[in-house]
């Protein structure tokens, strides 16, 4: 909402008094922004021994390489917030359907 990353639900409970006697039943559905949420997550890790190429008199030695690329969400960061939740759209089991769907969200929201 405006920009504003917000943790939506539903509490439902009970209040009862001293007595035993239920005095109110809670079922509401509450937003709460995620001001200061942050974190980073893990982009790419890649990990490559040396490689030597020897083509046509042309020789090439190279280091082994560790590259790591994490993105870092918090506010205002929008390329780490972008990629950290690209990152985990099929953490809770999501389809391709589902994925292809957000995806179209995250362009038509950033078409100009």
């Amino acid at each position: 909402m405006n920009g504003i990353l917000n943790a939506v639900g539903t509490i439902t409970g009970t209040f009862t008094d001293i007595a035993g006697n239920v005095t109110t039943i809670v079922n509401q559905t509450i937003t709460i922004p995620l001001t200061s949420f942050t974190g980073t997550c893990t982009i790419l890790t890649l990990h490559t021994g040396a490689i030597n190429l020897s083509v046509l008199g042309l020789n090439v030695s190279l280091s082994p390489i560790d590259l790591v690329i994490t993105a870092t969400a918090a506010p205002g960061n929008l390329l780490g917030n972008l990629l950290c939740s690209v990152a985990h759209l099929l953490d809770s089991g999501g389809t391709l359907t589902t994925l292809t769907a957000l995806l179209n969200q995250i362009l038509g929201a950033i078409r100009i």
